[in-house]
């Protein structure tokens, strides 16, 4: 919990004097949902956090457990979001077979991201608080279609049995729910993966400061994309964003 407050402290005292345009998201003891609760809303209404970031790995159960509730309950009342984070090396994720960098960053980073975006699915976080604004960042976004229509045939034939708390199909339910996917501005399949999901659902991002960050160049390349309409483009740079941060 110290740790978090100081980090979040820093965060907004670090960012606060460059510019109000600057909104910062929290990071939170997510091992303890009560006191998460309590640093959410100390961020949200004292610091002005948008929202808190949420890891892949490091956590005591899934992110779709009920154990975390009372976090994604506080999160709806206070109208932020939570946004979770792409992660790697944890053995978890079995970064322990590989032996370089670019082989742990290609298979670990996003199947962390697998891991919990099908456990909270699956298990109804959405239908629990269908107003909780969720964001999955950095995995890019065109293995959507491959990743729901996985899920979708798993819940036709199982779902009753083993995930009664989704009522609908995955794909459905992500549609039909304020979640959000961060995008690569390279990625072949953005028009055909837009049309299957529902272009509301993407923000661009930076990337900075990470090594691989691309920024300009990634904003340029989404600008002059001619298999993105203006429209389109409009809310993946704009729009979108500012529902999901409600700016």
């Amino acid at each position: 919990m110290a740790l978090c407050q100081a980090y979040n402290d820093y965060v907004h005292d670090c960012y606060a004097k460059i510019s109000k345009r600057l909104r910062p998201v929290a990071i939170l003891p997510f091992q303890d949902p009560e006191s998460a609760v309590v640093e959410l809303r100390r961020a949200v209404r004292d610091l002005g956090c948008r929202g808190a970031v949420v890891r892949t790995t490091g956590l005591r159960l899934p992110l779709g457990h009920k154990f975390y509730d009372p976090i994604y309950r506080e999160a709806e009342n206070l109208g932020c979001a939570l946004a979770v984070h792409g992660t790697n090396g944890a053995e978890e994720l079995a970064s322990g077979a590989f032996e370089t960098f670019t082989e742990v960053h290609t298979v670990s980073f996003p199947v962390g991201m697998f891991v919990q975006f099908s456990n909270m699915i699956y298990q109804g976080v959405p239908a629990r608080f269908p107003k909780l604004r969720l964001a999955f960042l950095e995995i890019g976004s065109t293995w959507l279609p491959y990743w729901l229509d996985r899920m979708d045939e798993h819940w036709e034939k199982r779902g009753a049995l083993e995930t009664p708390s989704l009522k609908q199909r995955p794909s459905d339910c992500v549609r039909k729910h304020p979640i959000f996917f961060s995008f690569e501005a390279d990625e072949t399949l953005l028009p055909e993966t837009f049309r299957y999901v529902g272009e509301n659902h993407f923000v661009y991002a930076t990337d900075i400061p990470h090594w691989d960050c691309e920024f300009p160049d990634n904003l340029r390349h989404t600008q002059k994309r001619s298999d993105v309409s203006d429209e389109t483009k409009n809310k993946l740079l704009y729009e979108n964003a500012k529902a999901l941060y409600a700016l």
